[in-house]
């Protein structure tokens, strides 16, 4: 198994890439993760795919600083749904995440973002997976995290696609009746 694959992931079920050589292929959701958190976005995304037909873009943030800010806008901009998973207490990695979004998103389009993380608690001692799993920050837990996402998207396009429809059926009220209150 080489570095950063997940175990019983095959290396075929991943294109790996340079973010500077990369192109979209219309994912559904980005999952960011740095060190052995990839591994388990990794399996996430595998099973996402084997069993919902979902695709997930992994970033893979190896480095905080310099922090790859390009790659991280330009998955907001191509999917508006982004996950940050971390091995540690929610909000530190995630808030630096985003941070960079903050600074440079432009407002266009709706974005859901997640923090998957330690919830405030004490760290304790253990196996690295066995602290994986005590943490909730298996792939079969961050699954469920992602399809609520999925399913928060799906509730937003609803709720913005009713009120751009009332919107316009006011606007077109309004334009034919200008005198009358609405």
């Amino acid at each position: 198994m080489s570095r950063g694959l997940a175990r019983g992931v095959s290396k075929e079920a991943f294109e790996i890439k340079l973010s500077s050589h990369y192109t979209s292929e219309n994912e559904d959701l980005t999952l960011i993760a740095c060190g052995p958190m990839v591994a388990e976005a990794m399996r996430a995304a595998y099973i996402l795919k084997e069993e919902y037909n979902l695709e997930t873009r992994i970033l893979n943030i190896h480095t905080l600083k310099p922090i790859d800010k390009k790659a991280i806008v330009k998955a907001v901009e191509d999917i508006n749904i982004i996950i940050t998973i971390e091995e540690h207490q929610v909000d530190g990695f995630g808030n630096i995440i985003a941070g960079v979004i903050g600074q440079i998103k432009k407002y266009s389009t709706p974005l859901l973002l997640e923090m998957i993380g330690v919830e405030d608690r004490f760290g304790e001692s253990g196996a690295p997976r066995e602290l994986t799993k005590m943490f909730g920050l298996t792939a079969n837990i961050l699954l469920r995290e992602q399809k609520n996402c999925l399913i928060k998207k799906v509730i937003n396009r609803i709720v913005l696609n009713f009120f751009h429809s009332f919107s316009l059926l006011v606007e077109k009220n309004y334009k034919e009746q200008p005198n009358e209150q609405l």
